[in-house]
């Protein structure tokens, strides 16, 4: 019983050096690719971001063909991309259907990926 109760004050405490280092303001960086990926989805009229609200607005036809680790992957990069425009490195986005206005999804450091 020691030894569970141990092994959960370890692992409890590991959990919450990760998530004190993920709500820290560490800026995280996009590669020259990921960001040309952002851009270009802006010049196609499928993709605008809103860095100052926490928002972005995507094509549902772009939003519709991904698969769920791919509008993760892009939530995230979203996010990433955003928060270093604004300096404030809170990497947080809603995410809504350009068309309709829609919430599609959310994705914060602290509270992960949600699809609505």
């Amino acid at each position: 019983m020691r030894k569970v109760i141990t092994f959960l004050i370890i692992a409890i405490s590991i959990y919450l050096c990760q998530a004190t280092a993920l709500a820290g303001k560490k800026k995280i960086e996009l590669n020259k690719n990921q960001i040309e990926v952002l851009k270009d989805y802006e010049r196609q009229g499928l993709l605008v971001l809103k860095p100052d609200s926490y928002t972005a607005h995507i094509h549902p036809d772009l939003w519709a063909i991904i698969t769920i680790m791919q509008k993760e992957n892009l939530s995230i990069a979203i996010a990433i991309y955003c928060g270093n425009e604004r300096g404030d490195y809170e990497y947080y986005v809603k995410i809504y259907d350009l068309m309709s206005g829609d919430k599609l999804a959310t994705y914060s450091t602290w509270g992960g990926f949600k699809v609505y």
